[in-house]
């Protein structure tokens, strides 16, 4: 599961619990990817799971031509399938 953490993102009790659904679900067991969007020094360190805090988290950036650089997203998504 690849989840896109914004500070909206945070706020949102649906993202929260999709979130807690995979930490609690053996299917998803080492399988979590928190990408952050934007600024990580915006998001709030008290809206985010102490777990999904210490895992490694993606940033995602703006590749050639303005574009997101999404390499390092699918190559995460390959180790843990």
């Amino acid at each position: 599961m690849v989840v896109l953490l914004t500070p909206d993102a945070i706020d949102s009790g649906w993202v929260l619990r999709e979130i807690e659904y995979a930490l609690g679900t053996k299917n998803y067991s080492n399988r979590l990817i928190p990408v952050v969007v934007g600024d990580r020094n915006r998001l709030p360190d008290t809206g985010i799971p102490w777990i999904v805090r210490r895992m490694p988290w993606i940033e995602l950036r703006e590749g050639q031509g303005g574009l997101p650089e999404v390499k390092p997203i699918a190559d995460a998504i390959r180790s843990a399938a």
